[in-house]
């Protein structure tokens, strides 16, 4: 049987139409619990851009996400396109991957020039038939409010679908290839807008029973006393001690009783980080975050795990090579998922001060820091059960309802961009993705709980 790497769209509207009937319902799980809070001026906006080129650009806080965008397009009666991480399309034994397909979405192997994937953009982008969703981080946050660096890549392939444009329209006109009027920096390119779609979640009320309870039911998995109605921070500090313990102990490392929690906490990410990214013959640089690195090892095992040819023509031993190394690295998943949530630990999101980007270590509040008058933060609360949950019990087993705001950003026509991008074209696209990056900072610090 054929196995390729890459998923291309089928979009269909009869399942599009069947699932943005289902949607409401489907957020209203409690598995979900999601309403989600649009402008109707925004709604109007992309409406009006109906039938243009359009390049949308969220934020990535949460893995439901993509509901809240899908229901953006349920609101502004269109069908969208979008770009999701070939893994996905794997889950549910592929069931997921054909109801994503023929809702319009298509995949992208992280960390590699996927040929296919990028193609696919740049003709979406091209025909500008319909929205197409990029969440310009590259993957899930888990932070209502920390970004990830942003990724350049998916502007480089929006100036490579103007100048695919420009190619169109000079082919058309009957222009030769080597005539001085088929100079792209003397002709008008049509609009290719880009925006960013900022998303922002905020809880009901009534958190803290329902941590209390998720920490009972921790505490209970890992052997600890059931404190319930205790402050939450010892319990998190509790709690976070014992996950540490066990890391410890599997990679062979001695504490020092005057050792803090966060200097435990950096020793353990870095002996587990570093020696990830030596097996994957990763070079970090001084200069890239923790997320950053995470993130790179993500992309190689992506790569990994994912890259390969139509199987039709391997023989046995290529096939079970391949299954093979495709097993061993998937595992690889579940220790970047420890190095996340370890994240959590260092930075003391539950209080204090918030951040659009993740602090330096000696910035922060840790386990240690332990104040007498705490405000704590219900969706920071609920982040730190959500990781917890994920490293012990292996899954989020905690639900609240949740409200989902969404602000349309800026529409920026990158067609305005397109001659800066032919003086310089790393530095267009850098400057832009930096622009874009303090403008989300900017959405987020903008968005309120709705009342």
């Amino acid at each position: 049987m054929s196995k390729t790497a890459f998923r291309p769209p089928k979009l269909t509207p009869m399942v599009v139409n069947t699932v943005k009937t289902l949607l409401p319902w489907m957020m209203g799980l409690p598995s979900f619990a999601i309403k989600t809070v649009f402008e109707p001026q925004d709604i109007q906006t992309l409406k009006q851009y109906q039938g243009q080129r359009l390049l949308l650009l969220p934020n990535h806080p949460s893995s439901e996400d993509p509901l809240i965008l899908m229901d953006l397009s349920r609101h502004v009666g269109a069908m969208f396109n979008y770009v999701a991480a070939r893994e996905v399309f794997e889950l549910y034994h592929g069931v997921n991957g054909w109801l994503l397909q023929h809702c319009g979405v298509y995949s992208v192997i992280r960390g590699k020039a996927d040929r296919e994937s990028f193609k696919t953009t740049r003709g979406l982008l091209a025909k500008g038939e319909r929205p197409l969703v990029v969440f310009i981080e590259g993957e899930v946050s888990s932070e209502n409010e920390t970004l990830i660096p942003f990724e350049g890549g998916v502007l480089q392939l929006a100036f490579w679908a103007l100048e695919d444009i420009k190619k169109e329209d000079i082919k058309k006109e009957g222009i030769k290839p080597h005539s001085p009027h088929a100079n792209p920096s003397e002709t008008t390119l049509p609009p290719l807008n880009a925006a960013l779609v900022a998303l922002k979640y905020f809880y009901d009320d009534g958190v803290l029973p329902v941590v209390d309870r998720a920490l009972s039911h921790l505490e209970k998995a890992t052997g600890l006393e059931d404190r319930s109605g205790q402050d939450a921070y010892l319990r998190f500090q509790a709690l976070g001690a014992v996950v540490l313990s066990v890391h410890e102990k599997a990679l062979n490392i001695s504490a020092k009783e005057t050792d803090t929690i966060t200097r435990r906490v950096e020793r353990v990410k870095e002996r587990l980080l570093g020696q990830m990214e030596r097996y994957l013959d990763l070079f970090p640089q001084e200069e890239q975050s923790y997320l950053e690195r995470i993130r790179a090892a993500r992309n190689r095992i992506d790569v990994l795990v994912y890259s390969y040819e139509d199987t039709d023509e391997f023989s046995d031993y290529e096939r079970h090579s391949l299954e093979m190394r495709q097993k061993t690295f998937s595992g690889f998943y579940q220790h970047l998922g420890s190095l996340v949530n370890f994240l959590t630990f260092q930075e003391g999101r539950v209080i204090g001060r918030s951040s659009l980007h993740a602090p330096e270590a000696e910035d922060v509040e840790s386990f240690d820091d332990v104040e007498s008058q705490r405000e704590y933060q219900p969706e920071r609360l609920m982040e730190l059960v959500h990781r917890l949950e994920k490293e012990i019990l292996g899954q989020v087993v905690t639900h609240h309802p949740r409200t989902a705001v969404v602000k349309l950003g800026k529409i920026h026509n990158l067609s305005d961009y397109y001659p800066a991008y032919l003086g310089d074209k790393k530095k267009t696209v850098l400057d832009l993705t930096d622009e874009l990056e303090a403008e989300m900072g900017g959405y987020l610090r903008e968005i309120q709980k709705p009342r």
